[in-house]
């Protein structure tokens, strides 16, 4: 069977990490289209299945939806890539970043 795409914009893009590093500093420095993303489990109290989304610092998280769909096949050990497919924004009329990404799912 072919491996299942899926794209998505990631959330929390904005939010400042709890080491105290800017999301949007990394994506500007680190993020760029291709680049492999980590995608790690991270339940809160908001969502148990909530995926955190890394380069070398968190740059977002997966949305709620699309976590409850991923977190399961995580759980079983199924090979989920991501990887980023645009940057948005940064410009003086739209300053904050995207990221919009691209999730395979392999048998």
């Amino acid at each position: 069977m072919a491996p299942e795409n899926l794209y998505s914009k990631l959330q929390g893009v904005t939010q400042t990490n709890r080491d105290g590093t800017n999301r949007q500093d990394i994506i500007s420095e680190l993020c760029f289209p291709g680049q492999q993303l980590v995608l790690m489990r991270a339940p809160n109290r908001y969502n148990q299945n909530n995926l955190d989304v890394y380069v070398a610092f968190q740059v977002g998280r997966v949305n709620s939806e699309l976590a409850d769909f991923l977190a399961p096949m995580l759980d079983q050990g199924r090979i989920v890539r991501a990887h980023v497919t645009e940057i948005t924004g940064g410009s003086e009329d739209k300053p904050t970043r995207g990221v919009n990404v691209s999730i395979t799912i392999y048998e």
